[in-house]
């Protein structure tokens, strides 16, 4: 730690995060769905998680359809969405996706639940 600490330090003085970010991203997140392997960023928008954080304060435990289909859009781009959806994508499948995506990304299923 300590060495990343000294390189991640410009002058002492300003933690270079540019420099922090290219080193912490992993592989992206891949998954095949209808044929085609899709590529997914290295870790969740952060977006997401204020989502999540907002729906929790306002008492929500579950998320409903709408809420589910918008949360699946801000992970997967709204583009893919659509074409997932033009090739049968079901609530049910929906929701699998993003279970499986929050598995790939850390996000404990107890924070909002379908």
């Amino acid at each position: 730690m300590e060495d990343v600490k000294n390189v991640l330090l410009m002058d002492n003085q300003i933690m270079d995060f540019d420099l922090a970010f290219r080193e912490m991203e992993d592989k992206p997140v891949l998954l095949k769905i209808y044929g085609k392997i899709e590529e997914l960023p290295s870790s969740m928008p952060a977006s997401i998680l204020t989502s999540l954080h907002k729906a929790a304060k306002a008492g929500k435990e579950k998320l409903d359809d709408d809420a589910t289909i918008l949360l699946l859009m801000d992970m997967i781009g709204e583009e893919r969405y659509e074409e997932w959806c033009k090739k049968g994508l079901t609530m049910k499948q929906a929701e699998n996706v993003i279970k499986w995506l929050f598995d790939q990304y850390g996000v404990r299923g107890n924070q909002i639940k379908k």
